[in-house]
Parts: structure tokens; sequence; C-alpha cells
């Protein structure tokens, strides 16, 4: 009897304690109204998604959602994508927010058309060296796609630059005191910028490949790497304005010269170092000007930080092809995005060194949709990298490369979120 009257006791006690540690956590729970604002000439829609953190909902045909979550300071995103008379519109806004009751907000969206020429795929982190002795980073590359079902043509004044700061971890001195980037009009082209010097016509679901440093085979040398002798790559070699040895070798003899990128080069240093961890990377066409006369004109100088060691050319927004902002793993409370939403509105994580890239992952409805996909498409995807820490998939769980090996034509998603639109590779997709 004693002992009974001691358990009744201690589960009187333990149901207490459960009790005030469930009202305490509800009373810290708090609903966030989030009104979607849209620019001018577009309307609202509902069931947008809006994700506050790792909370979600859905907006009203209102375009207001209502997010219940734990007190906390949160990341605020929504992306929206829409077909108006055969043109894809996407929509996209982030904010940073901090919870402490129930409150209501507004997140203006900023709208972009999609674009045919893609950022596919981003190789710059290198692989391990077979002795062991750490990593080789000079087998970089890029891979440009046409996503859409029509030729696309690359002219001379298609360029191809990154934006400071150059590591996504570093400081950035681009942004205010509330974390917002003070340039919403242009993007930094660091250093110099590459142009193809030659026409050319890429058809529907083909692609172009980019070496960056070392157009030649390294596999035998370092088996974890890629073979770059392709005669179909396209080499960023400009040896007049980049001529530092230990980055840049002399392209296979199997590619021709007329193939070669040109740089206009208007910083310091004799090598075009894209960042190993996490560029900002991104394409872009000079309309009426020519390359060498953007970046030669002193009107789109901007010196980062001040520092005339730092220069770059203002990219005006609407010369924005394509862009994808790369975050350091391992650095979240540093990390800062380099693009303003209507390029980038989200962010890719990324561990470099260990042969892993940066694919685009697929538009399931949109490939599935293409007349002639039946049976081609090649599903169980497992080429990512969800097993490692920061390591992320396609979510789609269509195998893009495979697929296109059957012959397929694939559709990649490219809502100007690399959140959505990303995820880190195990092995670079030419390996």
């Amino acid at each position: 009897m004693k002992m009974f009257r001691i358990i009744i006791l201690l589960t009187l006690i333990l149901c207490a304690s459960s009790s005030c540690t469930r009202e305490k956590i509800e009373a810290e729970i708090h609903t966030v109204n989030v009104q979607l604002v849209y620019p001018e000439d577009y309307t609202s829609t509902d069931s947008v998604k809006v994700l506050i953190g790792d909370y979600y909902a859905y907006t009203d045909t209102n375009g207001l959602a209502a997010v219940t979550l734990p007190i906390g300071t949160y990341t605020l995103r929504a992306s929206e994508s829409r077909s108006i008379n055969g043109t894809a519109y996407n929509f996209n806004a982030s904010n940073t927010i901090s919870v402490t009751e129930d409150s209501s907000c507004s997140l203006e969206l900023v709208v972009s058309k999609a674009s045919q020429l893609i950022i596919k795929e981003v190789y710059i982190g290198g692989c391990q060296k077979d002795d062991g002795s750490g990593a080789f980073t000079k087998d970089a590359y890029i891979i440009i796609y046409n996503n859409l079902g029509v030729d696309a043509v690359i002219d001379t004044n298609i360029c191809i630059a990154f934006s400071y700061p150059y590591n996504s971890n570093a400081t950035n001195n681009y942004l205010d005191g509330n974390g917002n980037l003070t340039h919403s009009e242009w993007i930094p082209a660091s250093a110099a910028l590459w142009h193809f010097t030659n026409k050319i016509t890429i058809a529907p679901g083909k692609q172009i490949l980019l070496p960056i440093y070392q157009a030649i085979d390294q596999t035998s040398t370092y088996s974890n790497s890629v073979d770059l002798s392709n005669s179909e790559y396209y080499p960023m070699y400009d040896f007049g304005d980049f001529n530092n040895s230990s980055y840049y070798a002399a392209p296979s003899e199997k590619i021709p010269t007329t193939h070669y990128l040109n740089a206009i080069k208007y910083g310091i240093g004799n090598a075009w170092s894209l960042s190993q961890s996490s560029p900002a990377l991104f394409i872009f066409a000079t309309k009426e000007m020519g390359p060498a006369a953007f970046g030669t004109d002193a009107s789109y100088v901007d010196y980062y930080g001040g520092s005339t060691n730092q220069v770059s050319q203002k990219v005006p927004i609407d010369w924005v092809i394509d862009g994808v902002d790369i975050f350091r793993q391992g650095y979240d409370d540093k990390n800062s995005k380099r693009f303003p939403d209507n390029v980038d509105a989200g962010n890719v994580l990324f561990t470099n060194n260990y042969g892993h890239t940066v694919y685009r992952n697929v538009d399931k409805e949109a490939t599935e949709g293409i007349a002639g996909n039946d049976g081609l498409i090649v599903y169980n995807y497992n080429g990512g990298t969800d097993n490692i820490t920061g390591g992320t998939t396609d979510p789609s769980g269509i195998d893009a490369e495979a697929s296109i090996a059957n012959g397929a034509r694939i559709v990649y998603k490219d809502t100007n979120n690399s959140s959505n639109d990303f995820h880190q590779r195990a092995t670079a997709s030419i390996k």
C-alpha cells in the first residue's frame, strides 16, 4: 500500500511537470501572418508555399499564409512560377524575421523570366589526389545548357563572371546594417570577365562545357579527376591576360583554338582565380555593348570595399542570364548572399575537395511532358550527397544523365532560387 501511494505521488508529480512543460512550450508558439506582395501588373494566387526556417504554410487566394512556429529568428522565403503567353515568370523573395509574438508581415516578391541558357553544373572544388596528400583543384569546369525547346545562339557578347566577395563566408561589404544587399540594380563582375569569340548554336537539350583552368586529361595522374581534353569543349584560356602557368596549361591539341574564350581583365593578378569552395557565378550578355567596351568603360567601375585592388565592372541586372550562389558548407553563421532575389533568391551548400559538383535539379513535370520522352526517362536517381553532412539530392528522382544517354530531353528547374534548383552531386557528370 505504501509503495502504491509512492507510485501515485510520482505520477502526479510527473503529470504536473509535463503539464507545466507543455504549457511553457505552447506559450512560446506564435502565428505569423505573411502577406505576399506581387509586383505591379501581377495578381496573387493561392497554394504558394511560404517557408519560415523549417516551417511552412500555403497561401490563400489573396496571397496570405499563416505560419505557426516557436520563438526565434528565421529566414523567410517564398517562390512561385507561372506561364504567361508561353513565357515562364518566376517570383521570389527572402527576408529575415524575428518571432517573439503573434504578428503580421509582408514579403515583396520580385519577378524574373526563365532563361534559355542556364548553368547546369559547376565543378570547382577539385578531387583527392591518389597519394592522399590533399586535393587537386585545376580541373574545374562549368556546363551551360539550352533548357528550352528551340535553338539557343551564344554570341560573342555572352560572358561569364563571378561576384564579390570571393567566398560566401567572407566579410560582405555589400550588406547594409540589416543584412540586405546595398545594390539591387547591378552585380559586380569581379577582376575580369570571359567571353566567347565565335557564335555557337546549341540545340534544345544540348550543352557546352567550359574548362576553367586546364583543358587536358588529368585522369592518368589523378584517377579521381576528369578528362577535359574533348574537342567539343570551350576552354577559358587567354594566356595573354592570365599567364600563371601553375593555373593554366595549354589546352589539348584536340581542341581547336577557335573554341578558346577570351578574357577582358580589369583587376590585378595573373589568374582568374574562382573560389574553390563557394563562388557566386553568373552569365550575362552585354547587349548593345561588346565585352571589351563594357570592360573598359569607367562609368561601370566599382571598387569593392573601396580598394583599388578589388575592382569590378557593374553588370546591369537586365543583362544577367543566369546565376548560382554557392554557399560554403559548415559556415552557416557567416555565409551571406551575393545576388539580388531576381537573380538567385536562395543558395546551394557545397563541400569542396572531394569531387562533388553543384548540379541542377530536373523539372519532373516539364520533362515528363515532352513528347517522345516516354520510356526514355530513367528514375531512382542515387547520385546526390544526402548521405553526408550538408549534402543534398535531386527531389525529382530522375537520373538526368542516364536519361540523356537514353535519348530523353531533360528540362531542368529554373526558378531563380538555387535552394530549389540545385543539389550537390557526388561525382562530376562527365566522370
